[in-house]
């Protein structure tokens, strides 16, 4: 499947829609790809941009590519020919779509970004805050018994690593923009890119790792592309956002399901992978990242041989959503 090229070369020779045929053909659209039965651990907090722009032009496009892929018996999202596509393959086909029909931006490096986020955990309830970071990460901000906290942080040399290794390294804003810049958009290419660069020790304690102690290739391409979709910002490359997404449906065992909410309460489709405990939330009509959350597997935490509590499966055990995300003039400014 060429859905990137084809949606491009389309979208460049139609004429923009009004805003009335974009909001009823947006609505027709994700109804009828994603129709069907309703179904933390985390690094240190970053920043998604979520967008609220239509999808622009792309509706007629994504209703011929996933109408050509909807038939037949093969489930590879990949495979040639017809194929049946899953629920997490229509979702992702679809977030791939909406990526790729937004405009790109690139902040300034000293450009601050102003993040609400409400949190859930399991016994202690849900809780608010709000945080301001430069675009470049050399500066974040907090509020601290009434007074604004600005501070610098550290990070690598850009020029001293790879994309991936730096981001890795230190999730910012603009390490995020590189490191999902410097993907190739072919499905196959970008995985084995992921495979080669990502070892399991760069992803240790992001929530990401397996649950198991070796995470399998699977389980550690689905990771780093959530973590690095998580951190993208604006700023990221639509095409090379949409390529993600794609790379994303690609991997053999990523589920979808639909019918949960996140930590504001919001409807949200869950994004996993088997022996992974955390999941990525995309919104329900725009499949924009929304959030993350921690579910148990029926035996979390491993619990020591003097208790025999864990924590019911599928327990919600931490959760984090974005309330409000923008570009502001300076840290402390709403």
């Amino acid at each position: 499947m060429r859905e990137l090229e084809f949606v491009h070369d389309l979208r460049a020779a139609t004429p923009a829609p009004t805003p009335d045929r974009l909001a009823a053909g947006r609505e027709r659209l994700m109804a009828s790809i994603v129709a069907g039965p309703t179904g933390a651990r985390r690094r240190r907090l970053k920043l998604r941009v979520i967008r609220t722009a239509l999808i622009a032009g792309a509706a007629a496009a994504a209703a011929v590519v996933l109408a050509g892929g909807i038939r037949g018996t093969t489930a590879h999202p990949c495979a040639q020919g017809s194929f049946q596509v899953s629920l997490a393959g229509q979702v992702l086909h679809a977030a791939a779509l909406n990526a790729i029909s937004q405009r790109a931006a690139t902040p300034r490096p000293t450009q601050w970004i102003y993040t609400k986020a409400v949190s859930y955990s399991l016994g202690g309830g849900r809780t608010s805050s709000d945080s301001w970071v430069r675009f470049d990460g050399r500066e974040d901000a907090y509020y601290q018994d009434g007074q604004l906290i600005v501070h610098p942080t550290t990070g690598g040399d850009p020029s001293a690593a790879s994309p991936l290794s730096l981001f890795l390294a230190n999730p910012t804003p603009s390490t995020s923009r590189r490191a999902l810049a410097c993907l190739p958009e072919n499905p196959a290419r970008l995985l084995a890119t992921v495979a080669n660069n990502v070892s399991p020790s760069s992803i240790a304690g992001s929530g990401w790792d397996s649950i198991n102690r070796q995470p399998s290739r699977a389980q550690l391409e689905f990771g780093f592309l959530a973590d690095l979709l998580w951190n993208s910002a604006e700023s990221a490359p639509p095409r090379a956002e949409a390529a993600a997404f794609h790379a994303m449906a690609a991997i053999p065992g990523v589920e979808a399901r639909r019918g949960i909410t996140d930590a504001l309460g919001r409807p949200a489709i869950a994004l996993s992978i088997a022996g992974v405990g955390q999941q990525l939330l995309l919104a329900p009509k725009t499949y924009q990242v929304a959030g993350e959350r921690t579910v148990s597997n029926g035996n979390w935490p491993a619990a020591p041989k003097t208790r025999a509590h864990t924590i019911a499966k599928n327990e919600v055990v931490q959760s984090i959503a974005w309330a409000r995300i923008e570009f502001v003039r300076a840290p402390g400014a709403r």
